[in-house]
């Protein structure tokens, strides 16, 4: 590695231990589906594939986007480089959509405010799926 592909770690992102843990099965889930849609598109063409591409290309973005918390939790950057899918040509701009969106917003490429974004949108995610578990234990 090189310092154009590098950045210095920097503190931790706090994320609480149990969304950390959440995350985590997420991505093992996440694995296992990406596995099973793989094993479906090497199998000789038996059915329409274009359903099949698409979930495969959301589970690897939802799988990049839990990596990305991931590595904020220990201050390190898991995406350094801007991403190619949405990006400008010619310019140091990207649509992002937040994990959880559907609509996407043109953005200037900032590692840190990649991360920022894409932590920030999860653990809104995270935590609002743990109000709604609480509050229907607790009714």
């Amino acid at each position: 590695m090189n310092d154009k592909n590098t950045i210095s770690n920097t503190d931790p992102v706090p994320i609480n231990h149990a969304t950390q843990t959440r995350i985590r099965a997420d991505v093992v889930e996440l694995a296992r589906e990406s596995r099973a849609l793989k094993a479906r598109l090497r199998q000789r063409w038996c059915e329409p594939m274009g359903a099949i591409q698409r979930r495969l290309a959301e589970i690897q973005l939802a799988t990049t986007y839990r990596q990305i918390a991931l590595a904020a939790c220990r201050g390190r950057f898991h995406v350094v480089s801007m991403p190619r899918l949405g990006s400008v040509p010619g310019t140091n701009e990207y649509y992002f959509a937040a994990p959880g969106a559907r609509l996407y917003s043109l953005v200037r490429w900032d590692p840190v405010a990649h991360r920022e974004r894409v932590v920030r949108a999860l653990v809104a995610i995270y935590d609002a799926d743990t109000m709604l578990e609480t509050k229907q234990v607790s009714a």
